[in-house]
């Protein structure tokens, strides 16, 4: 899994423009994500984040936080 959009609190929902369109946004909270990963059999090996492409959306609280992330999973 890689360049995930990840939040550190919350889940959210935004629009993202990508120049020739605009894209639906799912950012969701990094801790639901990994436990659902686990509910579903997978143990994370490791986990980064995408330090050369960032995220933020504004106006909204917290806006600033959510960031683009990836890991590497095996199913148990």
């Amino acid at each position: 899994m890689n360049t995930t959009a990840m939040h550190p609190e919350r889940t959210m929902h935004t629009l993202n423009s990508i120049g020739v369109a605009v894209c639906p946004y799912r950012i969701q909270h990094h801790d639901e994500l990994m436990s659902e990963l686990t509910s579903a059999g997978y143990k994370r090996v490791d986990g980064w984040r995408n330090e050369g492409k960032s995220i933020e959306v504004p106006f909204v609280d917290g806006g600033d936080k959510p960031y683009f992330g990836g890991g590497c999973f095996d199913l148990r």
